[in-house]
């Protein structure tokens, strides 16, 4: 289901998928792991016993691109972290976003990992 359909973190005007344009939020988080070069590598099996230690719970899926070559960087895990939340972030604006979605990258410590590029506001669709 993930890999042929879109599943999105916000809703946006006139269904342009840019940041600036993001009007609200689903109860999710969505985090990417691309293990890029001169980055540390954290496997898709040690990320799940890492969320099994924090004792929470997320859907850990691979991406598209997961374990194959990609011009000249090798086959590594790719992988994306789908975590609800409690609460709705539905009246939420960008920024207070941005800042919540941060805040949870500290928290899961994970922030060593993140493809930085899918935080931006081109990526907030993710």
């Amino acid at each position: 289901m993930i890999k042929i359909n879109h599943y999105l973190k916000a809703t946006f005007r006139d269904n342009y998928r840019k940041g600036s344009n993001a009007n609200s939020f689903h109860n999710l988080l969505i985090f990417d792991i691309g293990n890029e070069l001169n980055m540390p590598y954290l496997s898709l099996n040690d990320d799940i016993k890492h969320f099994n230690k924090l004792n929470l719970r997320a859907l850990i899926t691979p991406s598209k691109s997961h374990q194959i070559r990609k011009g000249d960087k090798g086959a590594v895990d790719r992988f994306r972290i789908i975590t609800p939340t409690q609460t709705s972030l539905f009246s939420l604006e960008a920024a207070t976003f941005r800042e919540l979605q941060n805040l949870s990258i500290k928290f899961l410590e994970i922030e060593s990992f993140i493809d930085a590029k899918s935080l931006n506001d081109g990526k907030i669709l993710r």
